[in-house]
């Protein structure tokens, strides 16, 4: 997903101060086997969910065989459900268990979903899709293609952050019984990889329609469904919305239409902004999956080992933590010979220890599990000799200083975006270099990085679909983050000439095995005259019960796949 109305990539989240006061878990004298089964979970939830969930079932709520699965994640980003407006990493989760797309992930490759098979034109500006027949909305209603027509030209329309997935489409038409056809204007090598994502979610056309839905050109404006989808959902997923109770909690129910596997009944989603309670609700059996886990707490839980009944599953978050450096700041900040300076000076092995499982080494932008990732191998590595060497060419061998801005409340994934950039500034500080923090809100940093304004940020680039392109084009000299946050153009240097030809190469390119080779070669150059340093790719770390749950299905874009894991 991506944050708000922001600019592709933009996922981050934010974190409270640690000394937010404790939420309590469950109440003393209910045991965990009451509060996984039946009418006994509401007692140790809000009053308005208790009460919705004897509303939901009440002659089943208190039977033996209802199982309720209880999430803990922030609130953060999280401003709506509603999949035509919907761009906030905080709703991945919760969109994986209400809405299907086009495809699905395997790894990072598309898996079928609503599509059974699929093909692709030799130009690659045609692609045809064979849909699920059978497929039914939550309230019974068939699925057709037209539902999934009108959702994606409502997506178009609404002009909402995750609406430039879609801007590069000619047409969406139905060209079978149960086929769709869509239509590029240009070659998109990833096109595919964006379909997945749930912002492109198939909804029941009808029923949005009657709320205010509209898939009309001036949909920006006119359409009002958003209120009521915030509250009841529309989809083919494995739940259904009962309620939102906004910073607080909500209620799904099991879809009985859904065309899967039946796992729980009841899916609790509790917004809890404190890592640290999260950590204590997983340990006490007040929540049996927990989603923002800082490093810390992460590794503790590890530690406790089996007895805990708590375990780690790492997911890869595809995001990339790095310093960007504003080539129009005036000063030494925009110099190339700064830049190599700093990239060399930072100490990347030594930031092991601030991210610990939540993070990895990168070799470039591109993160590693993805096609055409330059190898880790290849990454940068701290170099004092150079460093100095750099600045000695700079003509400032003792060093300069800068500002560089950060997200004061920013968690990088699950990493504190503080301890990342007080990490570098003292790496920065042993070679001469002074790094003024400017520690602002992560709402702040990312409105005024996004208009080019800061010398220097700490920032995040996470997924918005796993493809190659949702990174390296965006950094590339011209590119969408190069340009108009770094204002960095083609016509900068020889090199970053270079570089942007041989990324325009690799995206005209069909075949995947031609990319490979002016892709490398792009990130190889882009590491070394880039104005750029980056730091490690992310991961998250979701804590959860092991009496619960066997084996937490991992998903890349939703962090976890309810109607695939397997409970205890």
């Amino acid at each position: 997903m991506i944050d708000g109305d922001d600019p592709p990539g933009e996922r981050e989240g934010t974190m409270s101060e640690r000394k937010v006061k404790r939420q309590r878990g469950l109440p003393d004298g209910i045991s965990r086997r009451r509060f996984v089964e039946g009418g006994a979970a509401a007692a140790a939830l809000p009053p308005l969910l208790a009460a919705a969930l004897d509303s939901v079932a009440p002659a089943a709520a208190h039977a033996s065989s209802v199982r309720t699965l209880v999430v803990v994640q922030q609130p953060g980003s999280l401003q709506t459900v509603d999949p035509g407006r919907v761009a906030q990493v905080d709703a991945a989760a919760i969109m994986g268990a209400l809405y299907d797309a086009m495809l699905g992930l395997k790894g990072a490759d598309p898996a079928p979903a609503y599509a059974t098979h699929w093909s692709v034109s030799a130009d690659g500006l045609t692609c045809v899709f064979n849909v699920h027949p059978d497929w039914k909305f939550s309230d019974g209603t068939l699925v057709k293609p037209e539902d999934y027509i009108f959702s994606c030209y409502r997506e178009i329309y609404n002009k909402s952050g995750a609406s430039w997935l879609l801007s590069n489409v000619a047409s969406i038409t139905k060209t079978g019984a149960y086929q769709i056809t869509i239509k590029l204007k240009t070659l998109d090598v990833d096109f595919l990889k964006r379909l997945p994502n749930r912002a492109l979610s198939v909804t029941d056309a009808a029923v949005v329609k009657a709320h205010g839905g509209t898939d009309a050109p001036d949909a920006a404006t006119t359409d009002t469904a958003t209120p009521w989808l915030d509250q009841h959902s529309v989809g083919t997923g494995p739940f259904m919305l009962v309620r939102w109770e906004r910073g607080s909690d909500m209620l799904l129910r099991a879809n009985p239409h859904y065309w899967g596997p039946k796992t729980v009944d009841r899916v609790v989603f509790r917004f809890i902004p404190d890592a640290t309670t999260q950590h204590d609700l997983l340990l006490r059996g007040g929540a049996d999956i927990a989603i923002n886990l800082t490093p810390d707490l992460a590794a503790d839980l590890e530690k406790r080992g089996p007895a805990s009944k708590v375990a780690i599953a790492t997911v890869p978050a595809l995001g990339i933590a790095y310093l960007g450096f504003n080539v129009a700041a005036g000063g030494p900040i925009s110099h190339p010979k700064a830049w190599e300076a700093i990239r060399h000076a930072v100490d990347y092995d030594g930031l092991k220890y601030i991210y610990l499982g939540g993070g990895q080494p990168t070799g470039s932008i591109v993160p590693p599990q993805l096609p055409n990732a330059l190898p880790v191998s290849e990454r940068p590595k701290q170099d004092i000799g150079k460093a100095k060497a750099a600045l000695q060419a700079l003509g400032m061998p003792n060093g300069f200083s800068f500002k560089l801005t950060y997200g004061a409340d920013q968690l990088m994934q699950n990493v504190p975006a503080i301890e990342v950039v007080q990490k570098v500034a003292s790496d920065l500080a042993a070679v001469g270099i002074k790094a003024e923090l400017i520690g602002i809100p992560l709402t702040q940093e990312l409105t005024d990085y996004t208009q080019g304004k800061p010398d220097a940020v700490l920032h995040l680039w996470a997924v918005d679909y796993p493809g190659w392109t949702d990174f390296l084009p965006n950094y590339a000299p011209g590119g969408h983050v190069a340009l108009t946050r770094q204002h960095w153009t083609a016509d900068a240097s020889p090199e970053a000439r270079k570089i942007a030809d041989l990324v325009a190469k690799a995206v005209s390119i069909v075949d995947a095995k031609q990319q490979l080779g002016p892709a490398l070669e792009a990130q190889r150059l882009l590491n070394q005259y880039g104005p750029y340093a980056w730091l490690f790719e992310t991961n998250y770390q979701l804590g959860y019960r092991t009496d619960v749950i066997e084996k937490l299905s991992i998903d890349l874009l939703t962090f976890f796949n309810i109607s695939t894991t397997v409970f205890v």
